[in-house]
């Protein structure tokens, strides 16, 4: 798979719990729509719970520690790329860690990508569109 694919898969991954799940998590205003600046408080919201010690990287073990709570919390994450492959695809510097700039960097870039009909804001079709191609790549 090429670096821009495992990039993209990485983020749908990484992004995909809050952004699929047909909650109001980052559709904070109750529109129907997620608009470019919810998208990216979801995100960092994420890579806020995420990052348990609060360094301001995350790490693939801090990334398995928060899937394994959501799996507790009866929120299963329908994915097989391991935690260390979702970093190593927006790891821009090589560290093995995601910085919250990164983590934010990518999140923009694949907002940009799911918003298909280039009109800032992610409808239900958009978001729903993104995560079945999610589920094509990783087969």
């Amino acid at each position: 798979m090429k670096n821009s694919a495992k990039l993209a898969m990485a983020m749908t991954l990484l992004l995909s719990p809050l952004a699929f799940a047909g909650d109001k998590t980052m559709d904070s205003n109750g529109d129907g729509m997620v608009s470019a600046s919810e998208h990216s408080a979801g995100a960092q919201k994420m890579f806020t719970a995420m990052d348990s010690n609060g360094d301001g990287n995350v790490t693939a073990a801090e990334m398995d520690a928060r899937h394994q709570a959501r799996m507790k919390e009866g929120k299963p994450m329908a994915h097989s790329m391991s935690s260390a492959d979702k970093i190593k695809g927006m790891d821009t510097n090589g560290d093995g860690m995601l910085s919250a700039a990164e983590h934010s960097a990518g999140a923009q870039r694949k907002f940009t990508e799911m918003d298909t009909n280039h009109d800032g804001s992610l409808s239900q079709a958009e978001m729903k569109a993104a995560h079945e191609a999610m589920a094509v790549q990783e087969k």
